[in-house]
């Protein structure tokens, strides 16, 4: 008809079957093909052509110098990729135990990250670490600096507690009675000393380990109830009304009572004889300002830095522990609060920022 054709055919191997580098190739299948052969439009002939086709396994083997020189490439190409493996990734987890053995044995330097991590992921753990070491230490500087603050506020009453008691074991019988009752009353003075310290560093304790909940509070009567008390223990102290209703701050009742009073008894030790305290308390953005001022003698320059410092007073003579303004400030940050101090001669305030409660107005 003069179109090409072609067709596949099955093969007779029940003969010997031939030799892996015959031109037959030995497989069980021939594709024959046919294409007419045509002059002046006549088909005189065709040519017929038939050729059994390469298996797998015979290509494979004629090209089996390609592939055994492409398997010795990937070969190679893993035993680099190992190596560079090898460089990048275990020398540095190397440097990283390294690291974290220092941390264990508490070294200084451990604090420092790796200088060649080479990979993203060991230099995040590697700064991780150092971050971690970094905490430790400050925290063993920390607990070490308030033991030896703690040793020294507790050494001085007990040292006046012990002479006292042996004074008294010495020479009791033959003391006068005012001077019994003096030294009892220096006893007393010591123990009750020994007693707010012990409430003070319980109560710093705390602030310490606080951590910001769902509480929220209305800041207004918690001000009035805390004013309330200081005036019935003869603080002069004047609450001034808010412009606009004051929306709820997420600050715990326990935890702002413990900020007032404290901020009200350190104006009540350093303002003098007959101070007087105002509150003021108002909206600013999403958080709510409670300014705590005194017309008190101020702050001197030279201890504004440090008021905030733990176990540091002027008034240690008249029971100050030095304790107050550090529980003001560890409770604020703790729930996300600040404060600032402002002193000139005749007035200090106080200004703390409160932030509002989730869904405040």
């Amino acid at each position: 008809a003069g179109r090409r054709a072609s067709v596949l055919r099955r093969r007779d191997l029940s003969g010997t079957t031939p030799p892996l580098g015959s031109i037959s190739r030995g497989t069980g299948l021939r594709v024959v093909v046919g294409f007419p052969i045509q002059d002046d439009g006549r088909i005189v002939g065709a040519a017929i052509l038939a050729r059994t086709p390469m298996s797998v396994r015979q290509a494979i083997y004629r090209d089996r110098g390609y592939f055994l020189t492409v398997g010795a490439v990937v070969l190679l190409a893993v035993a680099l990729l190992a190596g560079l493996v090898g460089a990048a990734v275990a020398r540095p987890l190397a440097d990283l135990a390294r690291q974290a053995g220092r941390v264990r044995r508490g070294e200084k330097d451990a604090t420092a990250p790796l200088a060649r991590p080479v990979t993203r992921e060991v230099d995040e753990i590697s700064r991780a670490v150092a971050d971690m070491a970094a905490a430790l230490v400050r925290r063993a500087d920390y607990i070490s600096a308030f033991a030896a603050n703690v040793s020294h506020e507790f050494k001085t009453p007990l040292t006046s507690i012990h002479g006292t008691v042996e004074l008294l074991t010495d020479h009791l019988d033959d003391m006068p009675p005012e001077q019994v009752r003096r030294f009892l009353g220096m006893l007393e003075k010591d123990a009750a000393r020994l007693d707010r310290l012990v409430e003070r560093l319980l109560e710093l304790a705390r602030a310490d380990v606080i951590r910001p909940g769902d509480a929220r509070i209305d800041l207004m009567p918690r001000i009035e109830r805390g004013a309330e008390r200081f005036r019935a223990e003869g603080l002069s102290v004047d609450v001034a009304p808010p412009v606009e209703p004051l929306p709820t701050v997420a600050v715990g009742a326990e935890a702002f009572d413990s900020i007032l009073s404290n901020l009200l008894e350190n104006a009540r030790q350093h303002g003098g004889e007959g101070v007087q305290v105002r509150l003021v308390a108002s909206r600013r953005g999403r958080s709510v300002e409670l300014r705590v001022s005194d017309d008190g003698p101020g702050i001197s320059s030279a201890n504004r830095s440090r008021v905030f410092d733990r176990f540091f007073t002027t008034r240690r003579a008249d029971g100050g522990s030095g304790l107050g303004l550090a529980i003001v400030l560890t409770l604020l940050e703790a729930h996300g609060g600040a404060v600032e101090l402002h002193s000139e001669p005749g007035e200090t305030t106080f200004t703390l920022t409160l932030p509002l409660a989730a869904g405040g107005a």
